[in-house]
């Protein structure tokens, strides 16, 4: 078995796979409860030895079974019957590995089921993620010990990849698609096609899936230069299109309000997720310049403020540097203060509101601190609104004043109307009126000034993907005639409530979950130009979509 995994052959990968899923359950059903320290003696090559020393510190992958002992002498001993070549050199491999820490692949004790018994061995799923905690050098015995942990996949330094990488497979696909596209961007063409048509043998006539699959072969046949089978596939998937799309509900087809394009262009990202100045990574807030000519875009995993120009092809940190005092930490929003010479920034891990001049770098300072800032709104006096998302409730700070006091929730964590619970995004109209994203209750809430409780003006009828519902929602604009555009994060959508409707209009997205120019990927938040233009956080897809407003009767 171990021998295929290591050969990294899919296709005999996926025909063992019921193999592996047995062995997987075992392991499950004989997980080991306590913390153990296991060994295990190998000849590696020096320049893997050197890649290990490089990267203390760091985590690595197993790609197979790993096989382990707790008797330290046994696993010794079979260095004894190892041969050394040149350029090779023999290692024992320390494991400390605690099943109690969260999130990891099973390992237990095999010795009840090896012909092995006297060997006492620990087997380790694959996949298993371990973090290279030492290398040092054993004079006694002449060899070099490699000094493993065992990681949880809620590891702080992991987590964030991991959840990345859990987005970008969709849920709503099957793992034969999954593996298809895997296969074709290998370059394994045949295959991926013969992984598809099987695909469209087991599933049901009317599944939703099978117009992706259409489309997937029709991509394939392109790439191979079959492009007559191309556009006979592609017309299967818009015919199939066709015959499954839903009809718009009548109180939607009513409604008299702006509509946008389907399908957007990537102003900013767009690149994959790195630290390069054409690249974003786990976008969040966004504002639109005073010149209409940029965009301020919070690059929260890379703890920095970016400028982008429309139509440029790279940013320009202008907030965010790796000093001891301003060093962000995770940031979520950003606007521009009434003056148009600041940027107020909700740094939200270290839990302060930031202050930085757009014109001088020097000019910078803590305005708040000892808060759990999320969201934030200026009105046109200066006056900063601030969601505090640990509280439950939204803090209005006048600047000359110091004054810091509480405008909307301030009842604890809950879902009665003058409670919020988990508040993300606000929108201050020019009566102080405050709409806020009660992300937890699904619902926006509308505040108005004074008031001891608030409205529902969006959402509210429990999670879902209805017109009613909302499912998390985020970002959030409320226009002059009080119509509510709200980000629905985990609808991957952005919505329309009509002021006074109870029932939300789609305006993009809401197409599943990918990477296609008309669908959304974990969406955060939203902005529009003087042109009516809209923009979006696409956080997952790494990239800010522009919408452009579609005039045509």
């Amino acid at each position: 078995m171990n021998a295929i995994l290591r050969t990294e052959n899919i296709h005999w990968m996926y025909l063992f796979r019921t193999f592996i899923f047995d062995i997987q359950q075992l392991l499950q059903a004989h997980q080991l409860k306590e913390i153990v320290y296991v060994y295990r003696a190998q000849v590696i090559s020096n320049d893997e030895l050197d890649s290990l020393k490089k990267s203390i510190g760091e985590f690595i992958s197993i790609n197979s079974f790993f096989s382990t002992s707790i008797n330290y002498a046994r696993a010794l001993s079979f260095l004894k019957y190892s041969k050394t070549f040149e350029n090779t050199v023999k290692i024992l491999i320390q494991i400390e590995a605690d099943p109690t820490i969260g999130k990891i692949k099973p390992f237990a004790d095999i010795s009840l089921f090896s012909i092995y018994e006297r060997e006492e061995e620990v087997l380790f799923m694959i996949g298993s993620i371990f973090r290279i905690k030492n290398i040092i050098f054993d004079y006694k015995n002449q060899l070099t010990i490699v000094q493993l942990v065992l990681a949880s996949d809620d590891d702080n330094q992991l987590k964030h990849v991991l959840n990345y990488m859990k987005q970008q497979i969709d849920p709503g696909q099957m793992n034969l698609r999954i593996l298809a596209k895997f296969l074709s961007k290998t370059g394994q063409f045949e295959l991926a096609e013969e992984y598809l048509k099987r695909m469209l043998k087991q599933i049901p006539t009317n599944d939703s899936i099978r117009g992706k699959i259409y489309k997937d072969l029709g991509e394939l046949a392109s790439q191979t230069g079959r492009l007559n089978e191309s556009v006979q596939w592609f017309a299967k998937a818009l015919e199939f299109q066709n015959l499954t799309a839903p009809s718009v509900p009548q109180t939607l087809q009513k409604t008299k309000t702006r509509k946008w394009k389907p399908y957007g262009s990537t102003i900013a990202g767009g690149n994959g997720q790195g630290f390069e100045l054409n690249q974003l990574h786990y976008p969040f807030g966004i504002r639109i310049s005073d010149d209409q000519r940029s965009v301020y875009i919070v690059d929260k995993w890379n703890h920095r403020i970016v400028k982008w120009k429309l139509g440029g092809n790279y940013g320009q940190v202008v907030a965010g540097e790796n000093t001891q005092e301003y060093r962000f930490s995770h940031p979520v929003d950003v606007i521009v203060d009434q003056n148009n010479k600041y940027l107020i920034i909700s740094d939200f891990k270290n839990r302060r509101v930031v202050r930085w001049s757009m014109e001088n770098q020097q000019d910078r300072r803590v305005i708040l601190s000892d808060i759990d800032c999320y969201g934030l709104a200026m009105n046109e006096n200066g006056d900063l609104f601030i969601v505090d998302f640990e509280k439950h409730e939204v803090r209005r700070w006048r600047q000359n004043q110091g004054e810091r006091k509480i405008v909307a929730g301030s009842n604890g964590k809950g879902n009665r109307l003058d409670q919020l619970n988990a508040p993300t995004f606000i929108f201050v109209d020019r009566q102080d009126t405050i709409y806020v994203s009660d992300q937890n209750n699904h619902r926006v809430m509308k505040w108005i000034k004074g008031a001891k409780e608030g409205i529902v003006v969006a959402g509210g009828h429990g999670q879902g993907t209805s017109c009613q519902q909302l499912n998390c929602p985020e970002g959030l604009y409320v226009n002059d005639v009080g119509d509510v555009y709200v980000v629905d994060r985990d609808n991957r959508r952005v919505m329309c409530w009509p002021i006074g409707s109870n029932e939300g209009r789609l305006i993009v997205g809401g197409n599943g979950e990918g990477s296609e120019t008309n669908q959304l990927n974990y969406p955060k938040s939203l902005a529009f130009d003087c042109y009516n233009n809209l923009y979006v956080v696409d956080c997952g897809n790494t990239r800010i979509q522009k919408f452009v407003e579609n005039k045509e009767k």
